[in-house]
């Protein structure tokens, strides 16, 4: 067994921590409650609604900062007596409204080529604040976001489902007047004849309903070509029960918005009391509100997404940060590929006080993964839920093995698995609460046969040609030898981005000339070159072993990490010659629940930013970020999203030299 201790600053624990351990007390009990926090998923959720894979988080960041301070106290019109001045967070952007605008533009591009318009649907229960959310989409379809997929300003005009009631004399000769609201009280027929028209893009002249007459006018919407979005709103938009059974059909993208029977029942009471309804009144519709509700909650899984916001800061305001996001869509295939064949089964004791030499008993203990093939897909996951596959070694007839694929599994990460008859080796974490010390027990791997390793490079070879990015990570089991990364470094596509992870049994791989981001920490590379000097040794291995447009990723220590790349001139070929320019950046200090896999957590974001084609530089910075949040969780390579972008704002970065 291998003994490390991870008190020491500047240093990875175990080839991939990145700050020094210092222990909270405090922390780490809220830390244990909560392992995997959900705020970090709350941009995944919209991932199957995507036709693309989203922007990295700090681009929507950043967009979601500049876009709030512009979209302050907009007017918005939900009728012709009813104009609300609106404001939207920049959390609201981030979480909501630009992933929402990129699922739209995509669906708008797609009705453009086909020569007609895009229509969205926008279902749920009555008082779901369907009218004002339609209002907002339409702003932000309006409005350039400095963001990918979101920069295009697109004409959108709202059409309310509600202007296609039935005149009230017939609701009363033919229902109850409280039975208002219910399917059989509007004009679906109509409703579908003006939606087959405005997908045609034809000029259409629609109903409005008016709050004040309490009656549909007609012909009081003039959509023109000039609006290329129709965003339609409605409790039974996308109904199966007669005339509205086809409605669903005509959407470009569907969407609910989820709300209770007794929410929806309760903002129906208030909306009625202030517009002087008598309290007999609103006791006899109040039964028909709960139904109307119960019927559009059926009708909510024949929407594309169903959302559902958190509360308001009162009970008259609405909030549209996501509670929760439920997409009905298929999702897309992986696009990254993590190859770690040396996984491990992670145990963490923790104890109040270690005392070498006695018997000691833990006060806590976890079970999860390790290994940094198997931390870089866990992180990569957090970022773009389902986009990677890890391919790794587990032993089939124990435990550990059955474990590590049963965890994965659970987390939407797709497995490429070479089960052999070995075991998956046992990594042991000692956690010391008194002294804040973290310690190490590593088992060494068992053998993995000649047949084992054909069978797994038969995996990963035609797997990898798919994907538009690979990460090599950490070492091999006995029996594995650096040809294999090679053999697969070889075989990439020219458009495949390749990250290595690693800095022993890499000479074979790097001499391919393929890499094109070597993310290695400032001792590891020392020891790889041989040298004693970092820019040297950085110098020399561009030089030596990567392409003219790869870069040297080197973390070094809990508060720098510096990117070494060969300067671009133009017309000198491959280079030899051109100066390296170092960046240095600056990480702001943290007190760290658990180190472990912040360095793997590093390469899914270096990976994740160089295949979306992001400045090198920025995506440094946002795997840096990535990695410091990880470190404020028991679990390695979790980390949260809200976390992740206030430690992004905090990290800088500049040119220092030219060497």
């Amino acid at each position: 067994m291998c003994f490390l201790l991870s008190t020491f600053p500047g240093k990875f624990c175990s080839g991939s921590a990145l700050l020094p351990f210092i222990f909270l007390q405090g922390y780490l009990c809220q830390a244990m409650v909560s392992c995997m926090p959900d705020a970090s998923l709350a941009r995944n959720s919209w991932r199957g609604l995507l036709r693309h894979p989203p922007p990295l988080p700090f681009d929507v960041h950043k967009a979601a900062q500049a876009t709030s301070a512009r979209l302050e106290e907009r007017e918005i019109c939900l009728d012709r007596t009813n104009i609300q001045r609106v404001s939207l967070k920049a959390g609201e952007l981030l979480e909501t409204f630009i992933p929402l605008k990129q699922a739209i533009m995509e669906r708008y591009r797609q009705a453009s080529q086909e020569g007609r318009r895009c229509l969205v649907g926008l279902a749920g229960p009555p008082a779901a604040g369907k009218s004002t959310f339609a209002q907002l989409l339409k702003i932000i379809c309006e409005t350039s976001i400095p963001c990918r997929n979101a920069e295009m300003s697109v004409k959108a005009a709202v059409l309310s489902m509600d202007g296609y009631h039935m005149y009230n004399a017939q609701i009363a000769s033919e229902f109850q007047p409280s039975m208002k609201g219910l399917p059989s009280t509007f004009a679906a027929r109509d409703l579908k004849r003006d939606l087959a028209a405005l997908r045609e893009f034809n000029d259409v002249l629609c109903p409005e309903y008016d709050r004040t007459l309490h009656e549909p006018v007609q012909d009081a919407i003039s959509i023109t070509k000039e609006f290329p979005i129709v965003i339609v709103e409605g409790n039974y938009l996308f109904l199966d029960e007669g005339d509205w059974s086809d409605l669903k059909g005509m959407f470009d993208l569907k969407l609910f918005i989820s709300c209770s029977a007794d929410a929806s029942c309760s903002r129906v009471t208030k909306r009625k009391t202030r517009n002087g309804a008598s309290a007999a009144e609103i006791e006899g519709a109040v039964p028909y509100v709960r139904q109307m509700a119960e019927i559009a909650e059926r009708t909510a899984g024949n929407a594309d997404a169903r959302i559902t916001f958190t509360d308001g800061e009162t009970s008259e305001s609405l909030s549209y940060l996501l509670k929760d996001v439920q997409v009905h869509q298929e999702e897309r295939e992986p696009y990254l590929l993590a190859v770690g064949l040396n996984p491990a089964f992670q145990k963490t004791l923790v104890f109040d006080d270690i005392k070498f030499g006695d018997v000691n008993r833990a006060q806590k203990a976890y079970r999860t993964v390790g290994g940094k093939g198997q931390h870089v897909a866990i992180a990569a996951n957090r970022i773009d839920v389902g986009s990677v596959r890890v391919a790794h070694f587990l032993g089939d007839e124990q435990e550990q093995g059955r474990f590590i694929h049963q965890h994965l599994k659970d987390r939407s990460i797709d497995q490429l698995v070479q089960w052999v008859p070995s075991s998956t080796r046992t990594c042991t974490t000692l956690l010391d609460m008194k002294t804040g010390k973290m310690t190490e027990l590593i088992e060494p791997s068992d053998q993995i046969s000649p047949e084992d390793v054909k069978s797994m490079i038969d995996k990963i070879v035609p797997a990898a040609q798919g994907c538009r990015g690979v990460a090599l990570c950490g070492t091999f089991p006995p029996g594995v030898t650096e040809e294999v990364y090679a053999t697969l470094a070889r075989s990439l596509p020219q458009d495949c981005k390749l990250v290595l992870d690693g800095w022993k049994g890499v000479n074979a791989t790097l001499q391919t000339r393929r890499v094109d981001v070597l993310k290695i920490n400032s001792d590891e590379l020392l020891w790889l070159m041989g040298g004693k000097d970092l820019d040297a040794a950085a110098k020399d291995c561009l030089e030596r072993y990567l392409s003219p447009r790869a870069v040297l990723a080197i973390t070094s220590g809990s508060s720098s990490a510096f990117l070494y790349r060969k300067e671009a001139v133009e017309g000198r070929g491959e280079q030899q010659s051109a100066a390296v320019v170092v960046t240095e950046f600056t990480i702001p200090q943290l007190e760290a629940v658990n180190p472990i896999g912040a360095g793997d957590t590093c390469t899914a974001g270096l990976l994740h930013g160089i295949v979306h084609d992001y400045p090198v530089e920025e995506a440094f910075a946002y795997a840096l970020a990535c990695a410091s949040a990880s470190c404020l969780h028991l679990e390695g390579a979790n980390f949260d999203l809200r976390e992740t972008l206030q430690l992004y704002d905090k990290i800088t970065y500049e040119v220092v030299r030219k060497i």
